[in-house]
């Protein structure tokens, strides 16, 4: 068995100055061929920029405006999807004025001078050891052994193998970021690695990195975004009282939760008619929600389908008619839901008592324990 040893690093970071967040960008690219370079971005009004620069001399110019550091697509005339593109590079843009230098079919190589959160990123990456490369590197060799599976037990059991291996670098990938925002909590690149995070972590979790984080980095525009997003979720979390939802029916009528708050206890299933995890759930939980006593336990399920026929399907597939059903494919965003199923059990004074967001025994159990089986 392998053990994977991590290392705190404490840098000094310094926010750049964002008192404007005008930028400049001087360019400088050895090339033969190459005859303009693409910059994505979003600028400060939050907008998707594609801009062009054409090569004279040797060099190219980019300037605009963004709110604050943001990571940047940089590439030679068409894009490259891949990551091992030759001619493109991601980088970190600081507001302010920075210059690059890049040769042809080696953009990954650039030299920069005034790009001070891609020089923490830098030292990141060297201080990790360059996870990413190897991320990519074993998911390609995933990839290749897995087209030839069909066909060889012995290429099978090397993608098998890859994959495993791309697993545990991920988790020492997220394991690096965790320890860097808590050791750099003045840094944008701590907020950065918390956003990339947001969809991977408890929101508990989530809520303690934001807090770890200094006043000038919260004030940026990336943290008043999950700023918003933890309020999302503590509004549905543990100990807040529940909140009305309005819906229609699967029979069309009128439905709102209000009505049925502070009389029972209830439960809120999030779910999708394709959602094999929430029908392997259903399967476990329905036989001791039918032998309940509605006036002591009302159960809801709500649904995300975006598909009304997929949705009435899954009802009479599944053999749930019996239940109070509501689509509204907006409450991914109302509760910030990362994925389904999800559980929210009520008590009978309207309090969440718990935000369950993915099946397990330990789950199936907190759900039987709550209804009294």
């Amino acid at each position: 068995m392998k053990y994977f040893f991590l290392y705190s690093i404490t840098l000094i970071s310094i926010i750049p100055s964002v008192a404007s967040n005008k930028f400049s960008l001087i360019g400088t690219l050895t090339s033969g061929t190459i005859k303009y370079v693409v910059l994505e971005y979003w600028n400060s009004n939050n907008t998707y920029i594609r801009d062009t620069s054409y090569i004279k001399n040797n060099t190219f110019y980019f300037s605009g405006e963004i709110n604050e550091p943001q990571m940047v697509d940089l590439f030679a005339e068409k894009k490259d999807r891949s990551y091992n593109g030759k001619n493109q590079v991601s980088l970190f843009l600081d507001p302010g004025i920075s210059k690059i230098y890049l040769q042809e079919n080696r953009f990954k190589t650039f030299k920069h001078i005034g790009l001070v959160t891609q020089n923490e990123f830098e030292a990141f990456r060297i201080r990790f050891n360059n996870i990413e490369d190897s991320i990519s590197t074993v998911d390609s060799l995933m990839k290749f052994f897995y087209s030839k599976a069909s066909k060889s037990f012995d290429d099978s059991i090397k993608s098998v193998y890859y994959s495993t291996q791309k697993k545990q670098l991920q988790f020492m990938e997220l394991q690096n970021q965790l320890t860097y925002i808590k050791d750099n909590p003045n840094s944008y690149l701590s907020l950065y690695f918390l956003k990339t995070l947001v969809d991977k972590l408890d929101f508990t979790e989530v809520v303690k990195l934001y807090n770890i984080l200094s006043d000038s980095i919260r004030n940026t525009f990336s943290a008043r975004g999950i700023k918003s997003q933890i309020d999302l979720i503590v509004r549905s979390g543990p100990n807040n009282k529940m909140f009305n939802i309005k819906s229609i029916d699967v029979n069309s009528q009128t439905f709102e939760l209000e009505d049925y708050l502070y009389k029972s206890n209830i439960i809120i299933h999030f779910w999708a008619s394709w959602c094999i995890p929430c029908i392997e759930e259903f399967e476990e939980l329905i036989p001791a929600y039918n032998e309940l006593d509605t006036s002591l336990c009302k159960i809801f399920f709500l649904s995300i389908d975006e598909s009304e026929d997929d949705w009435k399907r899954g009802i009479r597939k599944h053999n749930l008619d019996n239940y109070i059903h509501l689509r509204m494919p907006s409450v991914m965003r109302d509760f910030y839901v990362n994925g389904i199923p999800l559980v929210l059990l009520i008590d009978k004074n309207g309090i969440i008592k718990s935000r369950i967001e993915t099946k397990s025994d330990s789950s199936i159990t907190a759900i039987l324990k709550f209804i009294g089986k």
